[in-house]
């Protein structure tokens, strides 16, 4: 009686296969019987298309970026919709605790808590330093003592120096008296430095600390000013922000030049000028106001 053998055991692989993608069909390799030499070709396998997966939305938090809702295919990783990043809002610090008084010789600190998440951000607290004389009184004038200052064209000076309401009734805080922790999304800054208004619009942080973020300009400091001039960048308490007009013009706040009656030049630090003039216009600035860069 003779063996039976079984017919597979006799082909060969013959050539390579084809791996089958989400787009493309695949094909098993070829194979040849070692007996007769006759090939047989490998079998096509079917694509089954992609498999389309949302990518979740995620919500931005007070450090940490966001992103809005995507697609992709969970086969390939193809991304179909992709997600736009959403920036970290910012924390919003309260006024502070102090966790340790600083005397002549030794610093302190204070902790602030954020409003929002729960972080804490601890700040130093300078060494208040050896007096000669305690008894020597202070050649400052005390604040009860002080009074408001007003500026023609530029508004009323808190008496502290910390605020300035407009003559518009707007209210900014004034930039060389602010700290860091004010540094807040939305925070309205008045700058004498710059000679510019201006709208905290994102700012960036790192390990609990502003280290960036852009303003809007909204306005001269002095709408009697005759020249204004907007830079791509602003210091504000140590800290270096992206001006919204300049090389990086978004936008332009609504009225930035009504009342500037005396406006003469206007000057943007970019390439992009011709597209701004008509803008620049609705802004408020006088017919007469040239506009160069």
């Amino acid at each position: 009686m003779k063996k039976l053998v079984d017919r597979y055991a006799l082909l060969s692989v013959e050539g390579t296969a084809v791996k089958v993608t989400c787009t493309s069909n695949g094909r098993e390799a070829d194979k040849k019987c070692t007996r007769c030499q006759d090939l047989i070709e490998g079998a096509v396998i079917e694509s089954k298309g992609h498999i389309e997966v949302v990518i979740p939305a995620k919500a931005p938090s007070c450090d940490e970026k966001g992103n809005t809702e995507g697609t992709k295919c969970s086969v390939c990783g193809e991304i179909f919709v992709a997600p736009e990043e959403i920036e970290a809002t910012g924390h919003v610090w309260d006024e502070g605790k102090v966790i340790k008084e600083p005397t002549e010789t030794e610093k302190g600190s204070k902790v602030y808590t954020c409003k929002v998440c729960g972080g804490i951000r601890e700040e130093e607290i300078a060494a208040t330093g050896k007096k000669d004389n305690p008894d020597e009184k202070s050649s400052e004038q005390p604040v009860s003592d002080q009074k408001p200052v007003q500026e023609d064209g530029v508004g009323t000076i808190s008496a502290d120096g910390k605020t300035l309401t407009d003559t518009d009734g707007v209210k900014y805080l004034v930039a060389e008296k602010m700290t860091a922790d004010q540094l807040t999304k939305h925070a309205m800054i008045a700058d004498k430095a710059s000679a510019g208004k201006y709208k905290i619009t994102a700012v960036t942080m790192k390990n609990g600390k502003v280290v960036g973020g852009t303003v809007a300009y909204n306005k001269p400091y002095n709408k009697n000013c005759k020249t204004a001039t907007v830079g791509a960048t602003v210091d504000i308490a140590g800290v270096t922000f992206k001006v919204t007009i300049g090389k990086n013009i978004t936008k332009i706040g609504s009225n930035a030049f009504n009342g500037c009656s005396k406006l003469k030049n206007v000057i943007f630090k970019t390439s992009k000028l011709k597209k701004y003039k008509k803008i620049i216009k609705k802004a408020g600035a006088p017919k007469k106001a040239k506009i160069t860069k």
